[in-house]
């Protein structure tokens, strides 16, 4: 449930780029079935690559329009959060990062990104 709220939620308000294509949100489609969720583009073929906020800080990466990997950035451009899908669908566990782009604990990345935390913590 936690994956299709992440994925239907996110794609609303996203930029799709891939092999030198850009797509407006209103141009992705999610399909949801009984199991799985798949961006398509307006023709309905799966997408294959990665799927922006307007800030260019969000990240939804899809393989055949499946979610397989969720991606957040620092004002800086580096990571701060990344968590990849299982088979199945479910995040494993997501690694954090500060603006150096070292791994920090949960803890430590709540108490100096309140911000990030604030603006993008549902999908972490």
């Amino acid at each position: 449930m936690r994956k299709t709220l992440l994925f239907v939620a996110g794609a609303m308000l996203l930029l799709f780029a891939s092999c030198k294509k850009e797509y407006k949100a209103d141009e992705v489609n999610i399909t949801i079935s009984d199991s799985t969720e798949i961006a398509t583009d307006t023709v309905g073929a799966p997408l294959t690559g990665e799927i922006w906020d307007e800030e260019h800080r969000f990240c939804q990466e899809t393989d055949s329009g499946q979610l397989v990997r969720v991606k957040i950035l620092h004002e800086n451009g580096t990571k701060a959060f990344e968590v990849e899908m299982d088979e199945e669908g479910n995040p494993k566990e997501g690694v954090f990062y500060n603006e150096k782009g070292e791994v920090v604990t949960p803890e430590q990345f709540v108490a100096r990104y309140s911000d990030i935390i604030k603006k993008y913590g549902w999908a972490m």
